[in-house]
């Protein structure tokens, strides 16, 4: 009837305290401080939001929200003015409300593919006043387990009670071992449901060494679970052995009476309790015919237990990269002749991003996609473009961990670890800075050797030009080649991008809000003058030398991140060079010319102005026939180098935020042109070099020194300093067996040279 049924004041839940009168003692000795009810526009006004982005995740579908935004004016030190009557203040020297801007948002009817997000975050302060955590096998209680979920258990649970009599269900699993979900699938079975189960089935080893049994996959936890639910003398389950490729990644695929693939349930969430309560993960329903249909073919293969080889012959046949750039949905299951084609395919979709890219990964950034996104946007927009990645840790290899903490040095990305609020970091001579915040805990219920590792994001999502009207998703992504992953590539579907930047965003802040306030607590007792950033954008950790040495009791500082999430911050207390605080405030900082917020405030003013998101900064170079079919999908050895390539072309030029300047060409004549002719001809010879052979690599190596001595008796410095730095980078990085380790940064320095 256009009544407005419920008005809320809103602000920022983790600016200030809860309410007017501030956080009041707890009757629970486990949490300090608990949040007062209440606050209404006092609260809103005082924990004012400083961000371009808010999302409100408590909204229905098909419902209509009206949205007031009001800008807060006022002396912050005099608190909230008061106004004398119901309602903010409009003037006056405290804080009080301006300027005002209204929207009515009418939230859609899902349809078509829909897709299901667990919490995610149990780490939280809303699960921390639920209970205190708990294991799989401890007490559940239901609002503690439904707040968790967010759905995504009764999601699968529904997409399996979908099958009736007569239908199909084509399981293939990993981890099978949440008893609610085997259960439902017995009693599909039981309701004349055709049900079968491919699960991995990987034998435990004897290591010599250890004398011990080891356990190679989950599969005494799938025994169990399956015993329980009577599959497994049922006829209806195919075990994966094969060792190469025993891992059956998570989907479902429903058959209608006709034995057609109507809907496959795909996503990143394993048969476990810690993926549906734990750690992030997300349900996809697909229900495109020819989609489902591969799922279907896919899956019947893998009921064989084919070797490798045979089964990457089969999905490079079944799922090919496309041939053009026309496509709107696709697929690739893994494994595949060469994962380094469809990883050089995502690596392009990065480069040629125009306005924003959006990544998660949960264990590390593999060396194939790590170049792409440190040059995100270069093909498309020309300049740096907002980038945001949500990391369980820097990685479980030093290829990963350099490149986070390469990545941490842009000026245009910003990094969120998962990470909760422990009790170390709440002290109680804190609590007054941290306002009512309780330590949280975790649930627990990760036990897996993998899971272990992966306590908060286990998403693999990828978001390109989220905010776009022709936006590219993956709900599930390979990163790495070593344990690639089936992977789903949507471009064109604005909803269901919505949806996935939704979410993304939601566990995004709620990390890097944690990310923040550990460097915060860390530096605790540094005076606001002498507070020192690391490359992680957050306040340093003060320490002492202890190990016996010449700098023994010699004080320095390091990023306050632990060890696997630091980003490599290192300097002496005393000295001079370490880089001051000199951060402006929101929003003047949005404003600057090389800050990560003017980046991000120029993306979302796209959304008002369309014409403004289509028309890059700087345009993109055109590209001639032979650039063209570099850039060809097909090859792994052209493409793989180009994107490697892109990755050392754009490292210095983007380092601004300006347009990219080209060297200017020597002109005919100068002093320097013999010796530029002999660096050119010994750069060519080394290029030839075939370093993965007998004897390459000390060719390699004699030509490249011969090289650097060249280079460094050029008379132009301009070009001398940058050549040699792509020199020595080529050095550094060279791997006999591997040409892409090299090859790129020769390339680059020869491009500088210029050509004949």
């Amino acid at each position: 009837d256009g009544s407005i049924l419920e008005e809320v004041w809103m602000g920022d839940p983790r600016r200030g305290r809860w309410g007017n009168e501030g956080a009041r003692p707890s009757s629970s000795p486990s949490s300090p401080v608990e949040a007062p009810s209440g606050g209404g526009w006092q609260r809103a006004v005082r924990c004012a939001i400083q961000d371009f982005k808010w999302g409100d995740y408590s909204v229905e579908p098909n419902t209509t929200y009206n949205y007031t935004l009001y800008a807060i004016y006022g002396n912050a030190d005099l608190g909230v003015q008061d106004p004398g009557r119901e309602g903010p203040a409009t003037a006056g020297p405290g804080m009080h409300v301006g300027a005002k801007v209204s929207l009515e948002v009418r939230t859609i009817v899902a349809d078509g593919d829909q897709v299901h997000f667990n919490r995610g975050v149990a780490g939280s302060q809303r699960f921390s006043r639920l209970s205190s955590g708990t294991r799989e096998l401890g007490p559940r209680s239901p609002e503690q387990w439904q707040w968790l979920s967010h759905g995504l258990e009764e999601a699968l649970l529904g997409f399996i009670q979908r099958a009736g009599d007569k239908w199909g269900l084509r399981c293939a699993f990993y981890e099978a071992h949440y008893p609610p979900v085997i259960r439902a699938l017995a009693d599909a079975r039981r309701r004349g449901a055709s049900v079968s189960i491919v699960v991995d089935w990987k034998a435990a080893s004897w290591s010599e060494d250890r004398k011990v049994w080891t356990q190679r996959g989950p599969q005494h936890l799938n025994y169990w679970a399956l015993a329980d639910a009577g599959f497994l003398n049922s006829g209806c389950v195919y075990y994966r052995t094969q060792p190469a490729s025993a891992i059956s990644h998570k989907f479902i695929v429903l058959l209608n009476p006709d034995g057609q693939a109507v809907a496959v349930w795909t996503g990143s969430t394993n048969i476990t309790a810690g993926a549906i309560f734990g750690h992030s993960n997300v349900g996809h329903v697909v229900t495109q015919p020819e989609i489902c249909q591969k799922y279907l073919e896919y899956w019947e293969r893998l009921s064989q237990d084919p070797e490798k080889k045979e089964l990457a012959a089969f999905n490079e046949k079944g799922t090919p990269l496309p041939s053009q750039d026309d496509w709107t949905r696709l697929v690739l299951f893994s494994p595949r002749l060469c994962w380094a084609d469809s990883l050089s395919f995502i690596a392009q979709l990065i480069l040629r991003a125009r306005s924003g890219v959006a990544f998660t990964a949960a264990f590390g950034i593999g060396r194939e996609v790590a170049p792409a996104l440190l040059a995100a946007g270069s093909q498309g927009a020309g300049v740096p473009i907002p980038t945001y990645l949500l990391l369980e840790s820097q990685g479980n290899w030093q290829a990963s961990r350099d490149a986070v903490q390469e990545l941490q040095r842009k000026s245009n990305v910003k990094v969120a670890f998962g990470m909760h609020l422990e009790a170390c970091q709440l002290q109680l001579r804190h609590v007054e800075r941290c306002g009512s915040w309780i330590p949280e805990k975790l649930t627990g219920l990760n036990e897996h050797v993998w899971a272990q590792q992966v306590r908060y994001v286990h998403t693999k999502i990828l978001l390109i030009d989220f905010f776009s009207d022709a936006p590219a998703t993956s709900p599930e992504l390979p990163w790495n080649r070593t344990m690639p992953e089936n992977m789903l590539v949507l471009r064109g579907d604005r909803n269901l991008c919505d949806a996935y930047a939704v979410e993304f965003f939601r566990i995004f802040e709620h990390m890097q809000f944690r990310n923040r306030l550990q460097g915060y607590t860390a530096a605790q007792c540094m005076s606001k003058e002498d507070a020192v950033m690391c490359r992680c954008g957050q306040a340093v950790a003060e320490r002492t030398v202890k190990k016996e040495g010449q700098n023994t009791g010699r004080k320095f500082r390091c990023c306050a991140n632990p060890r696997w999430q630091s980003c490599g911050y290192f300097a002496w207390l005393n000295d001079p060079d370490a880089p001051k605080r000199e951060e402006l405030p929101w929003p003047r900082r949005a404003f600057e010319q090389q800050s990560f917020e003017r980046m991000e405030r120029l993306l979302l003013a796209g959304l008002w102005n369309p014409d403004l998101a289509r028309q890059p900064t700087v345009p993109p170079p055109a590209l001639d026939g032979a650039q063209e079919e570099e850039e060809s999908f097909y090859s792994a050895e052209s493409s793989m180098l180009e994107v490697l390539d892109v990755c050392g072309v754009s490292e210095e030029p983007f380092a601004q935020f300006e347009e990219v300047s080209e060297i200017p060409a020597r002109p005919p004549g100068d002093d320097g042109d013999d010796l530029t002719v002999k660096v050119r001809k010994v750069g060519q010879r080394l290029m030839a070099v075939e370093s993965n052979r007998k004897g390459g690599s000390q060719e390699f190596r004699d030509l490249s020194q011969q090289l650097v001595e060249l280079v460094g008796k050029m008379p132009d410095t301009a070009l001398r300093e940058p050549v040699l730095g792509c020199l020595h980078d080529m050095q550094k990085n060279f791997m006999g067996k591997t040409k892409g380790t090299w090859q790129p940064q020769l390339k680059q320095a020869l491009r500088l040279i210029g050509p004949e």
